[in-house]
């Protein structure tokens, strides 16, 4: 019993230490934030951001530009300028109940239609059939003798995957197993 828990405990260490690593680079990258200071209790914080990413199908990085941008708009004028180009938000504002409530607005005013839903439905969908990975390398037009036979096999590659992805979505089975997560609901 104990070696299951500390597995879970690793395993929740991986995926803190995975979720600060996303953030930092997120808030860096699009913010030109020079100082990311994170504690371990806003590591734990940053776990209800990877929660809403799941809830609400959305990429975990999109979720961060969202809140930090907005509370950043907000934030701006009440604050005094400092010599270090730093976050300006802190963590815990981040995860609050207003955070959440202002995600949801921003979801229902740019995916009105729900299709972040159907991109993750679909995603979702291709790596269970084993249809999300590259087909093959690249090839130039250039390196090859043959165009024709190029053509022909790449047209052969793309039949055959529309067929299993049909016969897949056509399958009444999967359907009927509810499971959490089932994209076939």
């Amino acid at each position: 019993m104990q070696e299951l828990v500390n597995a879970e405990l690793r395993s929740l260490r991986k995926k803190l230490s995975r979720i600060g690593v996303i953030f930092r680079t997120t808030v860096k990258k699009k913010f030109t934030v020079e100082v990311v200071r994170i504690t371990p209790d806003d590591l734990r914080r940053l776990l209800v951001l990877w929660v809403w990413s799941e809830r609400y199908h959305l990429p975990l990085t999109y979720v961060i530009e969202v809140l930090v941008g907005r509370w950043r708009g907000i934030t701006t004028r009440h604050r005094r300028k400092s010599k270090v180009n730093t976050l300006g938000v802190r963590v815990m504002t981040l995860t609050s109940r207003k955070s959440e409530q202002m995600l949801v607005e921003h979801i229902q005013q740019h995916f009105p239609n729900h299709e972040n839903e159907f991109e993750w439905r679909l995603q979702k969908q291709l790596r269970l059939l084993g249809l999300d990975e590259q087909w093959g390398r690249v090839q130039s037009f250039v390196d090859v003798v043959n165009p024709e036979s190029v053509v022909r096999l790449y047209r052969r590659r793309v039949n055959r995957r529309a067929r299993l992805l049909s016969k897949a979505n056509a399958a009444h089975w999967r359907r009927h197993r509810h499971w959490r997560g089932n994209p076939w609901l």
